[in-house]
């Protein structure tokens, strides 16, 4: 059996951003089996990206195989200049376009109202992420907000995945977000909000590595 260990274990995003790369792995029959090392804090992943010939284990337990080739996402930027997340697809000699229909990921939709229903949401209400880099010591960067609507904010809360934030987010009136992994999943749910704010997670802003990547969602780019 020929394997392909996928050197990317986090950020999250960059994880659903790279899909497509694992896919054609497998498609173009260069590999019978991905596995995926991620971060511990990540290994929930496996319970919504399910994908034949795809394993995702906790980097913590993860023992490479002697008989294995390796793709290096994680590093691909200093090999590529350019965009940290198209040096993803140079790496491998693949053109990014048509990434969002590799990624796909099942919903746990009794999860999300069990999320939403303890935030006491009101009717009209705006979702803020603040929060951006992979735990266990995410950064962040305060989002301002001057309305009256309800603010929910995106936060850290024990047996919370990401995933179980999609209701709350279909659900919103805005959206004022630091760019990160919610830039991702947004683009495969039906959100109803006609306000969507991104900011940078660099002073001064700067988009150039993922202004390509949005394709449903109409973002206002917001300078600091």
């Amino acid at each position: 059996m020929k394997i392909c260990i996928i050197n990317q274990t986090a950020g999250i995003g960059d994880i659903f951003y790279t899909q497509k790369i694992a896919k054609e792995v497998l498609k173009r029959k260069k590999a019978d089996k991905i596995i995926w090392p991620v971060i511990d804090d990540f290994s929930y992943i496996k319970d919504y990206l399910k994908f034949d010939g795809i394993e995702y284990i906790e980097q913590s337990k993860f023992i490479k195989p002697k008989d294995c080739f390796e793709v290096n996402l994680q590093s691909a930027d200093q090999r590529h200049p350019g965009s940290v997340m198209l040096a993803k697809y140079k790496e491998v000699g693949l053109s990014q376009n048509g990434w969002l229909d590799y990624f796909d990921f099942k919903r746990n939709l009794k999860r999300e109202k069990l999320l939403f229903n303890k935030l006491k949401i009101e009717q009209d209400y705006i979702v803020r992420n603040m929060y951006y880099g992979s735990p266990p010591q995410p950064l962040k960067h305060h989002v301002p907000y001057t309305g009256n609507k309800q603010i929910i904010d995106i936060d850290f809360y024990k047996g919370v995945t990401l995933f179980d934030w999609c209701e709350v987010l279909e659900g919103a009136s805005e959206l004022h977000m630091i760019e990160t992994s919610f830039l991702y999943i947004l683009e495969k749910l039906n959100i109803k909000s006609k306000v969507n704010k991104l900011y940078s997670r660099c002073k001064p802003a700067n988009f150039s590595h993922i202004e390509h990547i949005p394709k449903n969602i109409n973002w206002e780019f917001t300078q600091w």
